[in-house]
């Protein structure tokens, strides 16, 4: 049990890492860096400009129910 908390423990740390530097990326990329929400409605904004307003909304809502989890 322990060796496969270590490990979910490691990899939601190697995806969450992975996802900021993915959505820097794509903020930077599309020059509307932002600070705090902001920069979290930009990412969702640009998502939604790529992959439609369906992908945005997941985003958005992920995030969310993340955060209040």
């Amino acid at each position: 049990m322990r060796i496969d908390n270590s490990v979910a423990y490691i990899t939601t740390g190697v995806f969450v890492v992975s996802m900021m530097i993915v959505g820097t990326e794509l903020l930077f990329a599309a020059n509307i860096a932002g600070e705090g929400e902001e920069g979290l409605l930009n990412v969702g904004t640009v998502l939604g400009n790529e992959f439609g307003p369906f992908m945005r909304w997941m985003f958005l809502v992920g995030f969310w129910a993340n955060r209040f989890n």
